[in-house]
């Protein structure tokens, strides 16, 4: 009996000690899952949804709330989430029968411009306001009132009465630059791009603004009125026709020392969204620009930094008058773009065609076309270049059109040659 119990210890002992090595079972497969259950964006942004742990293709789909957000960018298995306005929504990935959803709360967007900003090279910030701020001036005498909203302005009056009249504007980036000519140029972006101004200035006085919003007006030109309306006395530009020949802007001498352009929406609804006034003593050709320039065109990088940071932001008011969303400024894409410019002057490109440019860098093993891109020559600030992009028809879908709502990210470079100008727009739709 003894000799039994002693052998059943034995075996119950080799038992356990061949068990301790027989491999475990594998640990159980990853639960497949996605990367955000619920997450709060604001109008205008983006967030990327990643199922894991699967291989198979991930059938996405809005479940709830198709007016607060879209979604772009689908892939095997990950979707870009884009607010388009404040509410709640629902977002599905479906996996074989498996059905995985993320909440997405859309808030507004705060107040104030993105935190992407292109590297341009000027201040951005507050300014130190003089005077009793939020309070109208008196104008110089004979001149013609500049309206935004309550606030007024004209060409003449001084940074102080100027920084006096806008100087509690809520919510408003200023940002200090230099025009071609050597004026200082201080802009205001007021309540994310719903008013816009360009102030120029000579020995601390107004020698020319630039407005885009809908609350401006100068002397019978009202924004959001129909330019083809304007009186005999404005007379066409040509240099603002549209490839077919549309015209999208008008010009009137007012008086000694003022002159003023209105361009209108030709390829849309015709409506005023931009409004110019300067002092043409100060200009050498009146017959163009404010900044015209047609002897000397080697501007230095802080010119040339403003006019590529000041066209972006007018594209971006321009849209905003739209009630389309403002761009999302990247400084990655700007330096793509001022590479693209840069390839142009060294190949002393002299075309305001944009196919030349885009050879010459295919040439050099680039392309591109890969996110999308728009080149123009031959203008020399910010105020033509801005609006000649608007009027060119090959890309005012994706600016304003039936593909306005496909891109969200833009940066701006600006290149010359002491003959030539180039400016090159480098957009896309999102960025990883």
């Amino acid at each position: 009996m003894k000799i039994m119990r002693r052998m059943m210890v034995l075996c119950l002992a080799l038992l356990l000690v061949v068990t301790a090595y027989i491999p475990q079972k594998a640990s159980a497969a990853k639960k497949i899952k996605l990367n955000k259950k619920s997450v709060s964006l604001k109008v205008g942004k983006k967030v990327k949804l990643q199922v894991k742990n699967t291989k198979k293709k991930v059938k996405w789909s809005i479940k709830s709330g198709k007016k607060y957000i879209s979604l772009t960018n689908k892939k095997k298995t990950s979707a870009v989430v884009k607010a388009k306005k404040a509410g709640t929504a629902k977002v599905q990935a479906k996996v074989g029968k498996k059905k995985l959803v993320c909440k997405i709360k859309v808030t507004k967007k705060s107040s104030g411009t993105s935190s992407q900003k292109p590297n341009t090279g000027t201040q951005d910030g507050k300014k130190p306001v003089t005077g009793t701020p939020g309070q109208n001036v008196p104008l110089p005498t004979g001149a013609t009132v500049f309206t935004i909203g309550s606030k007024k302005l004209a060409v003449g009056m001084t940074e102080q009465d100027v920084n006096t009249v806008l100087g509690t504007l809520s919510n408003q980036e200023i940002r200090k630059g230099k025009s071609p000519q050597g004026f200082d140029t201080i802009a205001f972006n007021m309540e994310n791009y719903q008013e816009y101004l360009l102030i120029y200035l000579q020995n601390s006085k107004v020698t020319g603004i630039c407005g885009i919003g809908k609350t401006m007006s100068y002397g019978d030109v009202i924004a959001g009125g129909n330019g083809n309306n304007l009186s005999a006395d404005w007379r066409i530009v040509n240099d603002y026709k549209t490839t077919s020949g549309i015209v999208a802007a008008k010009k009137k001498k007012l008086s000694f020392n003022e002159m003023a352009y209105a361009f209108f929406d030709a390829l849309g609804d015709n409506n005023i969204y931009c409004i110019q006034v300067f002092d043409p003593t100060l200009v050498k050709d009146v017959d163009h620009d404010m900044i015209y320039m047609t002897e000397n065109l080697s501007y230095d990088s802080v010119v040339t930094s403003s006019i590529a940071a000041e066209t972006g932001h007018m594209l971006n008011a321009f849209r905003v008058s739209r009630s389309l969303g403002a761009y999302y400024l990247n400084s990655g894409l700007a330096k793509c773009a001022q590479n693209y410019c840069n390839t142009a002057d060294s190949k002393k490109i002299d075309s305001r065609q944009p196919d030349p440019l885009l050879q010459a860098m295919q040439g050099q093993g680039v392309d591109p076309m890969a996110w999308g891109e728009v080149c123009y020559y031959g203008a020399a600030d910010a105020v033509s270049f801005a609006n000649s992009l608007i009027g060119l028809e090959s890309f005012y879908p994706q600016l304003a059109g039936a593909e306005a709502s496909k891109y969200s990210y833009i940066g701006v470079g600006m290149a010359t040659n002491g003959k030539q100008s180039y400016l090159a727009l480098d957009y896309a739709d999102t960025i990883q």
